[in-house]
């Protein structure tokens, strides 16, 4: 199956890669595959083929506890004002002041390196996000946030619509 068809790989859709010569390659050691940083690197893996604990992941599946949540319901949760997705967790969430803290950072940071991003500020967060993820003199920044917004998620349990538990009777 071609990376450009599943959903989940939606951040690696559509994506060239060059080797140090700028040929193209369709095989080989990925640039983030080279961040040096263990934990980011992981982190940032994870992130683009949409392995990791947000809730837009996570309750796609039922288990012993839930029932199947539809993606609309799958909110956030700091906020439960969006679903809790890669851009929601990372360039949206106003519900914790870690997440608005790291994302200023991150932001100042970007537009430091790369003010011409600024112009994509205005354009809808998935769209800023796909130019982040495909800006390679980005990605160890990128994979820090990623890596820090997800430790931030992972210390908060998971909001399940309580319409969705199963009853304990019923396993």
């Amino acid at each position: 199956m071609q990376v450009s068809t599943l959903v989940k790989t939606q951040f690696l859709k559509h994506r060239l890669e060059r080797d140090d010569a700028g040929k193209l390659v369709t095989l080989g050691l990925r640039h983030y595959l080279r961040l040096v940083n263990p934990s980011h690197r992981v982190a940032y893996t994870r992130f683009l083929v949409s392995d990791h604990k947000l809730a837009i992941e996570e309750l796609r599946h039922a288990n012993r506890s839930w029932r199947y949540v539809e993606r609309e319901l799958r909110l956030c949760r700091f906020c439960h004002a969006g679903v809790e997705d890669e851009c929601h967790a990372l360039l949206i969430c106003p519900g914790h002041p870690s997440l608005s803290r790291l994302r200023a950072d991150f932001l100042r940071d970007v537009f430091m390196s790369q003010p011409d991003l600024r112009r994509l500020t205005s354009a809808p967060a998935y769209d800023f996000l796909l130019a982040l993820v495909a800006n390679h003199n980005l990605t160890a920044r990128v994979a820090k946030l990623v890596y820090d917004v997800l430790e931030l998620y992972k210390g908060k349990e998971l909001w399940v619509p309580p319409s969705h538990f199963l009853r304990a009777d019923s396993q």
